[in-house]
């Protein structure tokens, strides 16, 4: 399910390429409480459409849009921001080996906030590779020129052109969705899909070692996904027993008490009720 899933994706990026006033799908648009980017999701499936069906040089103007628009997004304060599609996007475009892309991105890496999603990799400069970096900024009179070169070349052994291929080794696995895919149930988190997932988190559950501690939590974490209560009782119970003194089982322990006092509650309410 999750290929035809992202086969899906890529036929919707054919048609953007075709029809400009698809975009509006992938445009920054508040909710109407002002709190979302209704769109923000469009544009992170779109983005794994492009992971699979990049077209170079062709797309660059339309991941150069995309990215606009989630910059924007960044910028307005809403409860829905999450970094990593601005991440993916960045990727994208670094596949473009269009050097002036760098004072964009540097922009946004040295805007001042020091938050997670603004202290974007260096070694996105060194795709461009790190030679062609230097005399390309040597001879700009940008006004980011010298933070660029600071950050690249403060020491000269400190990074190589193996750093600008290794951003991009470590981008690729991180977003991962690249076809051929093995059905995993993480895939549809990171995509916000719940169709097929109910068959994938079945399947992982049977061929998954459920007593080992990272497949444990994330066996928490895909029931919660799932939204059975009983799943996720499980899940926390499968954890508890198999990890008592973490602090993550402590934290599961306080859950399933206050679920079950909540229960007990509730059912002298309809004791009551009855009477």
């Amino acid at each position: 399910m999750i290929e035809a899933i992202i086969h899906s994706y890529i036929a919707d990026l054919r048609r953007l390429r075709k029809h400009e006033a698809a975009f509006e799908r992938y445009a920054f648009t508040l909710s109407a409480d002002k709190k979302n980017d209704v769109n923000q999701l469009n544009r992170l499936r779109i983005g794994v459409g492009l992971l699979n069906d990049l077209i170079i040089p062709d797309d660059h103007t339309l991941v150069k849009r995309l990215i606009r628009e989630e910059v924007i997004h960044r910028n307005a304060g809403t409860e829905n921001y999450a970094f990593e599609v601005l991440y993916l996007l960045y990727y994208l475009l670094s596949e473009f080996g269009v050097i002036e892309d760098i004072w964009d991105f540097a922009a946004l890496k040295f805007d001042g906030t020091m938050d997670a999603d603004s202290g974007f990799e260096t070694g996105f400069f060194l795709t461009y590779g790190k030679e062609n970096l230097r005399r390309f900024l040597q001879n700009s009179s940008h006004k980011l020129k010298d933070k660029i070169y600071h950050s690249v070349f403060f020491d000269e052994a400190a990074f190589s052109d193996k750093d600008g291929q290794a951003y991009k080794d470590q981008q690729a696995a991180y977003f991962g969705l690249k076809l051929p895919l093995t059905d995993e149930p993480r895939d549809y988190l990171w995509i916000q899909e719940k169709k097929g997932f109910p068959e994938s988190f079945d399947n992982w559950k049977k061929s998954t070692d459920l007593s080992d501690e990272w497949n444990a939590r994330n066996y928490v974490q895909y029931a919660e996904y799932l939204g059975d209560e009983n799943e996720i009782e499980r899940a926390m119970q499968n954890y508890i027993t198999a990890f008592p003194t973490t602090w993550s089982a402590s934290q599961y322990k306080k859950q399933l008490r206050k679920k079950r006092n909540k229960n007990i509650l509730e059912t002298m309410a309809g004791w009551f009720k009855m009477g």
